[in-house]
């Protein structure tokens, strides 16, 4: 990293070293970086959510679907079986 023309003054908040500067292009170069690495945690925690909304979707469909298959099931137990097919 460049240190010219940088005017940065360190001092401590607790008992962590804060750095300030008066560069504005360094200034700007770690807003974009700290927005960048915003949007990449972003990014990163939405596809697992994304990915759990799927398969609790997939997981509803699958029991509508034995749902239906049991009820038709059920349906065939109650008629005659005569051989013959439903009218």
């Amino acid at each position: 990293m460049c240190v010219k023309n940088i005017a940065s003054t360190t001092y401590y908040y607790g008992e962590m070293p804060v750095v300030t500067t008066t560069n504005l292009d360094t200034v700007n170069k770690m807003r974009r970086t700290a927005r960048d690495m915003t949007e990449a945690q972003r990014d990163s925690n939405r596809a697992p959510t994304e990915n759990f909304v799927a398969v609790q979707k997939r997981g509803v469909g699958l029991a509508q679907g034995g749902m239906e298959f049991l009820r038709l099931q059920e349906q065939n137990t109650r008629r005659p079986s005569s051989g013959l097919p439903p009218a």
